[in-house]
């Protein structure tokens, strides 16, 4: 059927038809220079498309002193975006090729705008990021390094990103265990951003950079096992309102996003973005997280769910921190104006239902102190959730950012320690708390990664002191390794006397 429409191009390059059926297939005649052209169409049901936003800007020094910027957006969605070039707070200049030339030195903030108010009720989105154009002279900087062991538990390697006058060249030495005495060529006319691959786990090294321009920098890169990451200000959505889940900025890294109960990926970039959240986006978020082609990976997890009345953000803190302690959390925080009201901690499990543990009233605060401080001593397993619940004088609600953390104490999963340490006679003991029975492979190996020596024992589910007896060891430093039944991996390293 005729449904009566016509378009004309826009200045956004679209042809906008509106009041379309959700499912439907419909087609329309394009008349370009008097050829008709016949183009279909299928309505999409879902209610909103993810947008794919981000945006990581580089910088090609020149040896004069001058640069260019390119801001590299990946937009991949309806609607346009373009640039804009600020410096201490005055716009410089704006353009939709991501490139600017022939940059002064100084700080400059890159801003990428993404509209698409020509669709009803959508919201325009704006990402900020800050780069540097540095004077001529200046040494190579290394700007962010990752170093890490694989997953094998035997290798490392190392991500780093370096600012200045490219292309550079890498060279390393390894000072820590045995010490070497030359530099290693790895790269020539590399780029700022590079890996390095098959670097001795637990060890460190120094890092000489040297930049086109004939300058050079030594830095040091130490190879060891890493934390488990989380989301950056995380927070619930509020419906109607944009929306984006950040995974950390990580030297190297690599992103995949998916969605429990479907096999799409949603995201290749560091973040997932709603341009107007709706509940029908619901569920549970995973970020993988991937390293010099799988030699590491890790995933992060976000149980979300939007509501239809909140406040997201507002509270005015110069500090909101959470740091586990033994079996609990420290949270502090620090607050930013003098507004009357309370606060109300509020702790999950599941980044979803919240239940309050403590309230704080503004007034409690006889010495004028704007900081505030609480020990929170029931942590459960895996990721445990606190928000601040800011009550007003006059009843209105606020929230601030979600905070994450885990338990440290051993009372929920495998852990290993030496003891004493360091170690001063022939026999090793080492406390290994296990939650359940199990059959573990405890081995010595030395900073070189090779096992001297390997037992199996049995240990019962709880605390359990393994002696491990070997009187040939020289002085020096070693790491005890435990694998269990189901492949999972321990450490702990020690010094032999």
């Amino acid at each position: 059927d005729n449904i009566g429409q016509s378009s004309t191009i826009n200045d956004e390059s679209l042809f906008i038809f509106t009041n379309l059926t959700p499912g439907a297939v419909y087609g329309f005649t394009l008349d370009v220079n008097c050829s008709l052209i016949n183009l279909n169409f299928t309505v999409p049901t879902d209610e909103w498309r993810t947008v794919f936003f981000d945006m990581n800007p580089t910088v090609t020094q020149q040896c004069g002193g001058s640069g260019t910027i390119n801001a590299n957006v990946d937009f991949r969605n309806w609607g346009y975006y373009f640039t804009q070039l600020w410096k201490d707070g005055v716009f410089v200049e704006s353009n939709n090729s991501d490139k600017y030339n022939n940059v002064a030195p100084g700080v400059y903030e890159i801003r990428a705008i993404a509209k698409q108010g020509w669709c009803s009720g959508a919201k325009s989105y704006t990402i900020t990021d800050t780069v540097r154009i540095y004077p001529d002279g200046t040494p190579p900087q290394l700007i962010r390094q990752f170093a890490f062991i694989c997953n094998s538990g035997t290798t490392g390697s190392a991500n780093i990103e370096v600012a200045g006058f490219g292309p550079f060249k890498y060279e390393i030495k390894r000072i820590n265990p045995s010490p070497e005495a030359t530099y290693t060529l790895i790269a020539s006319n590399a780029p700022g951003h590079y890996t390095f691959s098959n670097l001795q786990a637990y060890a460190t090294y120094n890092l000489l950079i040297t930049d086109n321009c004939g300058k050079s920098t030594v830095s040091q890169l130490t190879v060891g096992e890493i934390s488990e990451f989380s989301f950056e200000n995380f927070y619930q959505p509020c419906t109607g309102s944009a929306y984006a889940i950040t995974a950390p900025d990580i030297a190297g890294a690599t992103y995949q996003w998916t969605k429990q109960g479907s096999p799409a990926v949603l995201s290749t970039t560091r973040s997932v973005y709603f341009p107007s959240y709706s509940k029908i986006y619901d569920g549970e978020y995973t970020c993988m997280m991937s390293f010099n082609g799988g030699c590491l990976t890790q995933s992060i997890t976000a149980n979300v769910e939007g509501a239809a009345f909140c406040y997201v953000l507002p509270i005015k803190l110069s500090n909101w921190t959470v740091t586990p302690q033994e079996c609990g959390a420290k949270l502090k925080w620090e607050t930013a104006t003098n507004e009357e009201g309370k606060y109300i901690i509020e702790h999950s499990t599941d980044n979803i239902h919240f239940n309050a543990v403590k309230e704080f009233s503004t007034t409690d605060k006889k010495d004028g102190s704007a900081m505030y401080e609480y020990l929170y001593n029931d942590l459960g397993n895996g990721n445990n959730y606190f928000r601040l619940k800011f009550v007003k004088a006059d009843g209105k609600t606020e929230y601030s950012s979600t905070l994450i953390t885990k338990r440290k104490c051993d009372s929920h999963e495998q852990s290993i320690k030496v003891m004493p340490n360091p170690v001063i006679n022939a026999d090793i003991i080492v406390r290994c708390y296990s939650p359940v029975s199990a059959t573990i492979d405890f081995s010595i190996v030395n900073s070189l990664g090779v096992v001297l020596k390997t037992t199996k024992e049995k240990v019962h589910a709880g605390d359990n002191a393994i002696k491990i007896n070997a009187p040939s060891l020289p002085a020096g430093i070693y790491f005890v390794r435990t694998i269990d039944d189901s492949g999972n991996r321990k450490m702990d390293k020690f010094l032999k006397n």
